[in-house]
């Protein structure tokens, strides 16, 4: 019968009892020793909190600094309009060659940064007032009535017998040549205009200093 060989250690040097804790370490799970809490992993623990509530409090900081950014460059490029800023003149009146029907006219200039509109005038001399505008196909010319004028920024709305002007229905008492008017004039956004109008002969007067 053939004995068991006996073979060499061959680490002579080797403690037992260490390789005993060493196997029962094993058992813990990778990233665990002996006597040791588990790793934490980078999202977790007081510092990865700290991150978090900081994180938290920056987000409407930055976002706030980027809208006041932008709004900023908006403004110096020249794209923030100022509010609309009106003044009327040139107002007439034409005699009526109609005993029905007349018109009015006034330039409205804009200085301001912000596009207006004219949406309703008023006078004594009549309670039937609409606004108007001419369209033109060739040498047809057609009237239209609408509900507001546009002022632009920047810009005048000049009115005239074959462009935009104000329609007077009957007149409670005649109209003579050189009469003064006085009108109530009110916008979308700007405060009412109060302006006076001269009765004038047809292509008789025209305005000064449109630009």
């Amino acid at each position: 019968m053939n004995r068991p060989r006996a073979v060499a250690d061959p680490n002579p040097d080797r403690d037992p009892d260490r390789d005993s804790n060493l196997d029962r370490d094993s058992n813990l799970g990778p990233g665990l020793d002996q006597g040791t809490s588990p790793i934490r992993s980078p999202s977790s623990g007081p510092r990865a909190a700290r991150i978090r509530v900081t994180k938290a409090a920056l987000t409407p900081f930055l976002a706030a600094a980027l809208t006041l950014g932008l709004l900023t460059i908006w403004a110096t490029t020249g794209r923030a309009g100022t509010p609309a800023k009106l003044s009327v003149t040139d107002g007439r009146v034409h005699l009526p060659t109609n005993p029905d029907a007349t018109s009015a006219y006034f330039t409205i200039r804009n200085t301001g940064g912000s596009n207006d509109e004219l949406v309703s005038v008023s006078t004594p001399v009549t309670t039937d007032v609409m606004l108007s505008f001419h369209t033109y196909t060739g040498y047809a010319g057609r009237m239209w009535m609408t509900e507001a004028l546009p002022i632009p920024a920047h810009g005048l709305l000049g009115m005239t017998a074959s462009g935009s002007n104000i329609m007077l229905g009957l007149p409670k008492t005649e109209l003579r040549a050189g009469d003064h008017v006085t009108f109530t004039l009110r916008f979308r956004h700007s405060a009412p205009v109060t302006a006076t109008a001269v009765v004038v002969a047809p292509g008789t007067w025209a305005p000064s200093g449109r630009t």
